[in-house]
């Protein structure tokens, strides 16, 4: 293996710059025609706490009732 001579170094450097400008024009081109315009909107946060905590409360009890009982008893229960 022989050293690289600046010549081939700079070259490879020149190479390396101009790909990445071109790759980083058409992201920025394929952005533009997904809607992107220089700034991110954000949708504010809009959401019940009462539901967010029922949803809470809901599983909760869910997995504690799976726990201390044999569900597949009170299934069976059901349709017998």
């Amino acid at each position: 293996m022989g050293k690289w001579e600046v010549s081939e170094t700079s070259h490879f450097l020149g190479q390396l710059l101009l790909r990445s400008m071109d790759r980083a024009v058409a992201l920025y081109e394929s952005m533009e025609l997904r809607g992107f315009h220089g700034e991110f909107y954000y949708a504010e946060k809009a959401y019940n706490k009462l539901v967010s905590w029922g949803y809470v409360i809901f599983w909760v009890s869910v997995f504690i009732l799976m726990r201390t009982c044999s569900v597949i008893v009170l299934l069976g229960r059901m349709f017998v």
